[in-house]
Order: structure tokens, then sequence, then C-alpha cells
């Protein structure tokens, strides 16, 4: 069986309109920004398929939770034990920066994701380079700026004016796709003893897959239209079109459940989900009444989690909007999560407080093509209590995933009272 596995937060994944020799689509810059913004396409394995991974300025003595150092957190400060990148490419001298290699990767692939926490000195960003260096740098410039800012760079460059607003790029990251046909590599020009906290994610495809490699002057340009596009879908989301959505109301007792299933039988999709709780105690009614979906009769639900916590408000209502989840200050919860089914869905609400609940809200659903690519949406959750500050540095397993899936993201919540009124006070860790 295949899964999605979500804690609460969106992922973007594949899928495009080209075709290629394989039968695979063509991956282009065009066709991943459609992605970025499209729901759907996280419900089915991806083609072509591809795995992601991370380079970060990690602290390189945390090799193995079984060996000293698994805590080590010299992670970019500047002057850690052993510098925070794939190689030393040329040994700092004579009071000069040093040149390090951040990244690399051969075949197929695209950089998705960057961030940065103040990183100083000159990035550098090749791809498809060639072995005898001769490869002009996409990227020649503040590290900072590309890791966190450089979707406003490109589209200037690229002559579009468009308020993107945090389509692209939230706090200190930026996500705008950059896809390459035959590898990347991604060097730093810097001191050592000035911060340098980065991460640059990477999405590798299976070898053979059809990539047209990210070009700075004609990309964006050409796909203008995707570009627009997305950023009215991903800063108003919206669940596009779908039948009349299925009312939800009820009063639910202490120690009772409220349940739904759909008149209509799959293949089919939920497309919409909206919850309001109303309770004379909101925020123990949200983590106190548990969400539970199951699909195709499946006996253990495939989504099991207090209501505000699936829908990353917690605790209590606090008002956020993104694709898959918009939270409004009046507690009326959203998820655009496109979750299918074969055959049939089942909705059931849990009230484990000690007062009555009142539950309105609505599902709407949509026809759902079922094939072999199909995936299950799954969200779990689990708490930690009684975590003492200053005991110990310990790990928290978020989850462990079996089989074949899509990793859609997790969320964490943290409620951690203080006599001490300040950030520090309260501190969590990381």
């Amino acid at each position: 069986m295949r899964n999605i596995i979500v804690f609460a937060v969106g992922c973007l994944l594949a899928g495009f309109p080209q075709t290629s020799a394989l039968g695979a689509a063509t991956v282009t810059t065009g066709g991943l920004l459609e992605e970025m913004a499209d729901l759907g396409r996280l419900a089915r394995w991806p083609e072509p398929a591809y795995r992601t991974i991370q380079f970060s300025s990690y602290d390189r003595r945390s090799t193995t939770s079984e060996a000293p150092g698994w805590f080590s957190n010299a992670d970019g400060f500047g002057r850690e034990p052993i510098p925070g990148f794939l190689k030393v490419l040329k040994e700092p001298r004579d009071n000069q920066p040093g040149l390090y290699l951040v990244a690399e990767a051969s075949g197929p692939g695209a950089i998705v994701r960057g961030w940065s926490a103040g990183m100083g000195g000159t990035l550098r960003v090749y791809l498809d380079p060639a072995a005898d260096g001769s490869t002009p740098p996409v990227w020649e410039g503040p590290a900072y700026e590309f890791l966190a800012r450089r979707s406003a760079h490109y589209l200037k460059q690229a002559g579009i004016d468009l308020k993107a607003d945090d389509a692209f790029s939230q706090q200190d990251a930026d996500y705008l796709p950059m896809p390459f046909a035959r590898g990347v590599r991604v060097t730093w020009e810097g001191r050592l003893a000035e911060l340098h906290f980065y991460h640059l994610q990477v999405r590798l495809y299976a070898a053979g897959a059809a990539v047209r490699t990210f070009d700075a002057k004609s990309d964006l340009k050409q796909s203008e239209a995707q570009l627009r596009a997305a950023v009215t879908s991903l800063t108003q989301p919206s669940a596009g079109a779908t039948g009349e959505p299925a009312r939800l109301e009820a009063t639910v007792e202490p120690g009772r459940s409220f349940s739904w299933g759909s008149d209509v039988r799959g293949p089919g999709a939920i497309r919409e989900l909206k919850l309001r709780l109303r309770a004379d105690a909101l925020e123990l009614a949200l983590r106190g009444c548990l969400l539970r979906i199951a699909f195709d009769g499946s006996q253990r639900p495939q989504v099991e989690a207090p209501v505000g916590d699936f829908f990353a408000s917690g605790p209590g209502i606090n008002p956020l909007n993104s694709l898959p989840f918009t939270v409004s200050a009046d507690g009326t919860f959203t998820s655009r999560f496109v979750m299918p089914f074969e055959k049939s869905v089942r909705l059931e609400i849990v009230n484990h407080t000690q007062s009555p609940v009142r539950i309105e809200g609505a599902v709407a659903l949509s026809p759902w093509q079922w094939d072999e690519r199909s995936l299950y949406f799954r969200a779990k959750w689990r708490a930690d209590h009684d975590l003492v500050a200053g005991a110990g540095v310990i790990d928290l397993p978020y989850a462990t995933l079996i089989g074949k899936g899509v990793f859609a993201g997790c969320a964490a919540m943290i409620m951690n009272p203080s006599g001490v009124p300040t950030a520090g006070g309260n501190w969590w860790g990381e």
C-alpha cells in the first residue's frame, strides 16, 4: 500500500505537461512552477520519480546517535572545529577567505529550496558544470541573496513586474525552482570566523529523466503565465472546482462521536475540508476532539489527530494562510490537501472532553482517476509530556516511515510555560 505521510504542513511534488522519450514528462522551470501550487500531484507517485537531499552547515562532529558528538551544535556560528562543508577547496591564507564546496550532485535534478540565517561571502552556483571548469556560474554573488532571496533577483533580471509577496520567499528561505539536466555544483568563498548558516535542498530524479536546465535569461519570461498563476494560487489559495459540499453539523456530547460517510461511491477525493468547533473551553475542545478519516474501509483510520493540531493550529486558534491550510480568526479551519479513495470515505470526530462540543463544517468531493500511482493521505499525531528543560539533550523521533510514499511535512507545537518572561526563558531547543 502506498502512503502519503503528513503531520500538518504541506510539501510540493511532481508531474509536467511535455512528453519525453521515456514516457514521463520533461521537467522544466514552468512545470515546476505549476507543480508548486498543485496539491493534487502530492496524491500520486511522482513521475519522473525522485528523491530529495539536503546540504547544510550541520556540525560535522555529529555522525551517528551511537557515537560521541551527536548533539554537537557548532553549525555555522563561526570557528567550528570542522568546516561545515563537503570539502575545503582552498585553505584560507594571509587573512584571505577560503574556498569551500557547499553542494555537488550529478544527474538530472533541481534546486528547490535555499535557507540561511545570515551567510556572508560569495556563492557560486553552476548548473551542468563541465569537468574542465569552463561553465559560467548561473549565480555569483552574495550567499544570503541566493539562498533566501533569489526569486526577486531572477524576476528583476527577466524584466517581470510581479508582486510575488511571500509566494517564493519566506523569512530566510527561497523556493524558486532551478532544474538541471546533468548536475549541480555550489561553492562558497568566505571566512569561517563569520556566520555561515545554510541549507540547500536538491531534488534528484531517476537516471534518464528528461530535464531542461534553468536558463536565467529566458526561462522565467517564457514561463510567465505559469509564474503568475503560481503566485496567485500560493498567495490566494482555493480548492478549485468541486461538487456541492456535504454539510457537517452536530452537537457531540462528552464521550460520544459524530460520523459522516459519503453517499457517492468512489473513486473520488476530498478536495476541501472545513471545520469549526464551538465550546465553552474552545482550546480544550480543539485538543480534546479527535479527527479520524478512514479511506476504503480501513480498520485503522489513515487520519487520526486532534482537530486543532491537524490544521497546524495549536494550542488554540492561531490564524494562518497557506496552500494546504487556512486558519481564520473566527475559528474556521480549512484543509485543501487532496485525499483520494478508490471506493469510500468515512469521517469521525470523537469528543474526549468533559463538555458538549458543537461541530459545523463541510466536505467537498471531486472525481478521481484511481490507478497504480494513487496514494492514500495519512496524518498521525503524538505528544511528549513532562519533558524537563536542563535534564540533558535528547532526540524526539517524529516518525518512522516504512514503505513507498511521499513525505509531505510535519509540524511541532510547543506548550512551554515559563516563569521567565523573555524569549530566553522559554527557549525550547531545536
